[in-house]
């Protein structure tokens, strides 16, 4: 098994970019504009009465992104103010405790029924603005109804989905609207695709402007697809023949498949460039549960001990363990959370679609066995090298 190519590498500074801020990410500001506007429309009765706009796309059109733009616009016009989380297989009980603990400032333990309770009270007189991220089904929404009183203060709610009808529930069930998210237009997508690449919108070489056309056009304006693709190009010479070679493995009947599809051979395109170590890296990450935020230390000393990171003359094993978890952050296979001065990355989070697709290869592969974990199927004749608990 391989080392790290560069035992020197260092997080790419355009990578960072595309995570630091996500207002200097092209084709947000208007999505960003009009939600604004749905939240903040002046001139009827129910300007004062609780009002919820779902934003309903597909996974990795930047939902969750657009929604945290809003929200550090607005919340501080707002007496209190929440950003929760919900998943695919939620814990409600924390989902309630992260609301209350971010509205209050103080940590609360109780049941379901005493932490609503307790929301409800804190609210009742308060103009609050909650943001309620990827919900997956309508009972999970119902719960975190009860807590959210309707007041007459002028409070907001946000909530993202993927499915039309959650968006739907949520929106009936106050002065509600949908704000159905659209994909980036080729502009905006070219911008963003040269930006991750080459730091700026204007730097693609002429030489590369078709089959980087040829290109964006098989990611449909999908934000994530995007910068999955140019993460795997910016590790690549620039010349045609490399981004060529990339182009012709989708295959041209992509462009009209769904958009689940293409993010699927999009991940496997960049997963299968991974040497064989990196892959194991990264199939090591199906282990952890969905928006967890992973600890580099943490993490580099796991694979370590697992053998993924093999020695190297003149480098001890954790320094190789960190160009690994660089090297990833390079090719946005995870996403940095959280940065001293923006110079040393500590944590990292993992993409629900990517981590989607990461399960389904650990698993294909039998590189874990996930037990307990919903919508993941333990195959009992097949042998058990590495388990996961639920």
């Amino acid at each position: 098994m391989g080392t790290c190519r560069d035992a020197n590498m260092m997080i790419d500074t355009r990578a960072l970019v595309i995570f630091k801020d996500a207002s200097e990410v092209v084709g947000v500001d208007e999505s960003k504009n009009e939600l604004i506007s749905l939240l903040t429309e002046n001139g009827s009765s129910s300007q004062h009465q609780v009002k919820v706009v779902s934003v309903v796309g597909c996974g990795g059109l930047g939902k969750t992104t657009l929604a945290k733009q809003v929200y550090e616009s607005l919340k501080d016009k707002f007496d209190c103010h929440a950003f929760v989380t919900v998943s695919r297989n939620p814990n409600m009980m924390e989902v309630l405790r992260t609301i209350l603990r971010d509205v209050s400032g103080h940590e609360y333990a109780g049941d379901i029924q005493h932490l609503i309770e307790k929301i409800s009270s804190l609210l009742e007189h308060e103009r609050y603005f909650i943001v309620v991220d990827d919900l997956w089904d309508s009972q999970s929404w119902g719960t975190i109804k009860c807590a959210l009183i309707k007041n007459s203060c002028g409070s907001r709610i946000i909530t993202t989905t993927r499915i039309n009808d959650v968006a739907e529930s949520c929106s009936s069930s106050h002065q509600g609207r949908i704000y159905k998210l659209r994909p980036l237009n080729d502009e905006d997508s070219r911008g963003l695709f040269l930006r991750r690449i080459f730091g700026t919108k204007e730097g693609c070489p002429s030489h590369l402007a078709e089959v980087s056309n040829d290109i964006l056009q098989t990611c449909g304006g999908l934000p994530l697809a995007i910068i999955s693709i140019a993460g795997l190009l910016a590790g690549k010479a620039t010349t045609f023949d490399k981004w060529n070679k990339v182009q012709c493995s989708f295959g041209y009947a992509l462009e009209r498949q769904s958009n689940v599809n293409k993010m699927i051979q999009i991940l496997s395109l960049s997963y299968f460039d991974l040497p064989p170590h990196l892959r194991s890296c990264l199939l090591y990450l199906s282990m952890f549960p969905e928006d967890y935020n992973i600890e580099k230390d943490r993490l580099v000393l796991r694979w370590i001990d697992k053998g993924f990171i093999h020695e190297e003359h003149g480098f001890t094993q954790y320094e190789l363990g960190e160009r690994c978890f660089n090297e990833l952050i390079n090719r946005s296979l995870i996403q940095p959370v959280v940065l001293r001065d923006w110079s040393t990355v500590t944590h990292c989070r993992v993409h629900d679609i990517i981590l989607e697709f990461i399960v389904s290869r650990a698993v294909e592969e039998n590189f874990v066995t996930l037990f307990g974990v919903p919508n993941t199927i333990c195959d009992p004749h097949r042998m058990i090298r590495r388990l996961s608990l639920g």
